[in-house]
Order: structure tokens, then sequence, then C-alpha cells
């Protein structure tokens, strides 16, 4: 595990080097991404009876939650 300095460090330097500003990049990795019907992301989620699951498709749009499993 990295210091809370060194995460920081480490973040600024990242913003720095894509040129976005940190809490910018903050949103990037924490996965709060708004998207659109252009965007793809490569995964669609199917609805089932009693809930849903997330699948790959290479044209889907759903932006996947950190954590869920891809079928």
């Amino acid at each position: 595990m990295i210091s809370g300095d060194r995460a920081l460090k480490i973040e600024n330097q990242l913003a720095q080097l894509l040129d976005v500003e940190v809490g910018e990049l903050r949103d990037y990795l924490a996965g709060s991404i708004r998207t659109n019907s252009t965007r793809r992301t490569g995964f669609r989620f199917v609805r089932g009876t009693h809930g849903g699951h997330y699948v790959r498709d290479r044209e889907g749009t759903d932006m996947r939650p950190a954590g869920v499993s891809v079928r």
C-alpha cells in the first residue's frame, strides 16, 4: 500500500501528463463516466425475469459498474 502523499503525487503527475484536471482523472478512474448512445463501451446489459447481467458486446454502449462480473 502506498501513502496518501505518494498517491497525491502520482495523481498530479498523471493528470499533468494527460493534460486533464485531477478531479477529471479521479472521476475517470472511479468509472464516473456519463455515456451517450454513440460511445461504445463493449458491454451490454441483458435483462432477465428477475434481474440482469452484463455481456461483452462490441457494439454495446452500457457502462458496467466497477466490480460487476461479465458473462
